[in-house]
């Protein structure tokens, strides 16, 4: 399991809370964040993110729900694209690394007219 990065917020309280970053994303040149708390699977937030004039930068909520339903579909798109990736780098009939014939045209479609490629396919020093 990788690490995430992690934040901490304050509640209304002044306790400290803290959430995973799972994602960024930029949506119409606004950068967002998108967090959830550990061990949480069902619920994660989207936040603004805004740079201050001295680069800091400050996670703030979406209040306009137009705002939050456009970045909420990015987002929602940007995971199907990842999903949909997964899913080639499952498929075994797209690259069959276990090829026990002796076939050395593998790399036919690599152009090593400079010398740059070995016969095996790896990039010559």
């Amino acid at each position: 399991m990788e690490d995430l990065e992690t934040v901490v917020f304050r509640d209304e309280n002044g306790d400290e809370i803290e959430f995973q970053v799972l994602d960024y994303i930029e949506v119409d040149g606004q950068e967002y964040v998108i967090v959830a708390m550990p061990d949480d699977d069902d619920e994660a937030f989207i936040l603004r993110v805004e740079t201050g004039e001295d680069g800091t930068e400050t996670y703030v909520t979406i209040e306009d729900d137009d705002e939050w339903d456009t970045v909420a579909e990015a987002y929602e798109e940007l995971l199907e694209q990842e999903d949909e990736w997964d899913d080639l780098d499952d498929d075994d009939d797209l690259l069959d690394l276990d090829d026990d014939d002796d076939d050395d045209d593998d790399f036919d479609d690599v152009d090593d007219e400079d010398g740059s490629f070995s016969e095996d396919g790896r990039r010559r020093e």
